[in-house]
């Protein structure tokens, strides 16, 4: 099969799965068109697409063609990209890893709104792990961070690259920009039939914006992330994210209401963690746990918040 096929079969693939997705029977893509069968053959590849019925499917699916390409990528290349970010995770300072791995997804080469939804990913994802540790990368700048926003924003359809790129920004915006955002993609639009991966940073998104408010003192903006991220729970698989939801609810919930019980059941969660070997979650909440019972305004001493972790 030649490259050109491939990639047809993976872009037809693409319009079948947008339009599952969306609830869309194959007639009604073409409801002008007496021949209901003609977009049928359009997606199973027996007649070629032409650029005015393009236009027409883009019309009747409710996206823009770059949301479409955006959507057409190669599963491969990502899960190439995941497994040597977690490898890089592991020995940041080995240079000739940390080499190979800037030459092939670092795309710092290319302005941001030239870039593809998956080079902006990389981009953002290597900027927030490796930008404090590696001056030839460095932190997003806030001139970059309120271009990405304006990428992000009021979008008709959100992918998993969007996603993975809000999760990787999400530390860095103020309050209006967290909360368009919040608004825009949550909760997540036909949520039973998005992968895995993509609901995980969804709730990873939510569980970071909650430490970002709390670390505000603004348990009430809190709060409302926390029911926000509530329904996500089923949907991630990592046990790092439920169980931070949890300890973020009971901080919450103690300064909520004001009842010293809730940091009962955050030491009950904090025992839990550590009885399952994750010391080092364990002794960080227990660190945090000690601080805030003597002083409420702990969170006030952070003039930056911390690279917050993607947890898959």
């Amino acid at each position: 099969m030649t490259n050109s096929n491939v990639y047809s079969n993976i872009f037809l693939a693409s319009l079948k799965n947008i339009r599952e997705l969306r609830g869309i029977s194959q007639k009604d893509i073409f409801p002008n068109n007496a021949n209901h069968s003609a977009y049928s053959k359009l997606e199973n590849g027996t007649t070629s697409l032409k650029i005015d019925h393009l236009d027409e499917i883009l019309n009747s699916l409710d996206i823009s063609l770059e949301e479409l390409f955006h959507w057409t990528y190669s599963t491969d290349n990502v899960n190439k990209f995941r497994t040597i970010f977690k490898e890089i995770g592991r020995h940041p300072n080995d240079l000739e890893k940390k080499k190979d791995f800037l030459r092939e997804f670092y795309f710092n080469d290319i302005p941001i709104k030239n870039m593809s939804k998956k080079q902006l990913s990389y981009y953002c994802t290597i900027k927030n792990h490796f930008g404090s540790i590696w001056k030839e990368v460095g932190l997003l700048t806030k001139e970059e961070i309120a271009l990405i926003v304006s990428l992000l924003d009021k979008k008709s359809f959100y992918s998993q690259y969007d996603y993975t790129i809000a999760l990787n920004i999400v530390q860095y915006l103020t309050d209006q920009q967290l909360d368009s955002i919040v608004s825009d993609m949550l909760p997540v639009k036909f949520i039973e039939k998005r992968t895995p991966y993509l609901l995980s940073s969804a709730f990873n998104i939510l569980t970071n914006a909650i430490t970002c408010y709390v670390y505000k003192l603004d348990y009430i903006k809190a709060w409302d992330y926390v029911q926000l991220a509530e329904p996500l729970v089923k949907y991630t698989t990592g046990y790092y994210s439920k169980v931070n939801l949890e300890y973020s609810k009971c901080l919450v919930k103690r300064f909520l209401e004001r009842d010293i019980r809730y940091f009962d059941d955050a030491w009950q969660i904090i025992n839990i963690t550590r009885a399952i070997g994750d010391y080092q979650t364990a002794d960080e909440m227990e660190t945090e746990i000690n601080n805030l019972s003597t002083r409420a305004d702990y969170y006030l001493d952070f003039k930056h918040y911390e690279s917050l972790p993607i947890n898959e």
